[in-house]
């Protein structure tokens, strides 16, 4: 992960798409750790549904998604105000989307306008598909 966003020669913004979970919920750490790893833009999806149903968010889970999306942006608004942009793309691109008044046609972009990289290096069409053999495209090597 070090290389792939070392900014030195760096030709292209690297993005982190996180999948909320009733166990990843803690939004305001998470964002604040991957804008100290270095990702220039980092965005939530909640898990609506799995083919296991696991890690699906329940109506409760998803008031406390709310809240930390609340509390994200009211972080945004801090550092925005100390004129620093912080990169909350969930927010950047609502605001974008108002200010041009138009909605967003594709819910997904998947394998259209970005991939999923895992961990270990492996490509997917889409975060949500991290570690399916099945869905995989292939590696950065």
């Amino acid at each position: 992960a070090r290389l792939l966003l070392e900014r030195r020669g760096r030709r292209c913004s690297v993005a982190a798409r996180a999948s909320v979970t009733p166990r990843n919920v803690d939004l305001r750490a998470t964002l604040a750790k991957f804008v100290d790893i270095g990702f220039d833009s980092v965005q939530f999806s909640p898990v609506l549904s799995a083919p296991t149903q696991r890690g699906e968010m329940t109506g409760r889970d998803l008031a406390d998604m709310l809240a930390e999306m609340i509390a994200c942006g009211g972080l945004f608004e801090e550092r925005l105000r100390q004129g620093e942009l912080l990169p909350f793309a969930n927010l950047i691109g609502t605001l974008g989307r108002i200010h041009r008044r138009v909605r967003d046609e594709y819910p997904c972009g998947a394998g259209g306008s970005y991939v999923g990289a895992s961990a270990s290096g492996a490509l997917y069409a889409c975060h949500r598909f991290i570690d399916d053999e099945e869905a995989r495209l292939g590696d950065l090597a």
